[in-house]
């Protein structure tokens, strides 16, 4: 496994030879620097990592099925041009994406593909309205709603898309709120080399890192992480046994 010093001395052209884990160990710690460099070294390995992911990008577009509606789904011939589209949408993605871990990046991407999806079937349905001549066809719903059957169809599909994202925003809020917590609680703890550590270990540093930053044996390192994430633990689930000592 390539250290966090290793990986920092690959130059971008080379980012192919990298595994996604190691990408995204680049894009976690290059992304916020304020090296006018470092963001732009975040995108290409962000970039990279897609591109890596594009078989399994493929596989979620062609396996599509709108949840409300299982006989919407993107037709042989669109899913190309559909997969492309998601790509351009999943490098835009690392804007707003702030996840620490692969699992994070993983569901996110899903998501996105998701979207990306339904986006496509709605504009499907729409020229189908239109070559149809649907727009003439009304009815009148339970709720006395004379909007076209398409263009009903339509508004429910965007509605139940603002749902899910407005879901997805929800989510983060509750992670972005365990990880305050969890800052709180490192803040809180009294050894000051156990802290250290913890905040490393959550920052994403590799050992290494640690060990050269405490100028300290391995065997150390493993030590303080263990007593600090269990003194961690304690002040989470407010028992503040953590004594400060060594």
């Amino acid at each position: 496994m390539r250290s966090d010093h290793d990986l920092n001395a690959i130059p971008e052209n080379r980012f192919d030879r990298l595994s996604q884990d190691e990408l995204f160990r680049i894009v976690v710690d290059c992304r916020e620097n304020t090296d006018p460099k470092r963001p732009r070294r975040a995108g290409a390995a962000w970039q990279m990592l897609i591109a890596k992911d594009i078989d399994r990008v493929k596989g979620i577009v062609e396996t599509f099925r709108h949840p409300e509606a299982p006989e919407v789904r993107v037709e042989g011939s669109d899913v190309d041009d559909v997969v492309d589209s998601s790509y351009e949408r999943l490098v835009k993605m690392l804007r707003t994406f702030k996840g620490i871990s692969e699992g994070e990046y993983r569901a996110a991407m899903r998501t996105c593909v998701r979207f990306e999806c339904m986006d496509h079937c709605r504009e499907a349905m729409g020229h189908d309205m239109r070559r149809a001549g649907s727009l003439d066809e009304r009815t009148k719903d339970d709720e006395g709603d004379e909007r076209g059957r398409f263009d009903r169809d339509i508004a429910e599909q965007e509605k139940e898309r603002v749902a899910e994202e407005e879901a997805l925003t929800a989510g983060r809020e509750q992670a972005l709120l365990r990880q305050e917590r969890v800052r709180t609680a490192i803040a809180d703890l009294k050894n000051a080399n156990r802290r250290r550590v913890v905040e490393l270990t959550y920052a994403g540093a590799s050992t290494e890192k640690i060990m050269a930053e405490l100028d300290t044996t391995r065997d150390n390192v493993y030590q303080l992480r263990r007593r600090g994430l269990k003194d961690l633990g304690d002040i989470l689930d407010g028992n503040h046994s953590d004594d400060g000592q060594p």
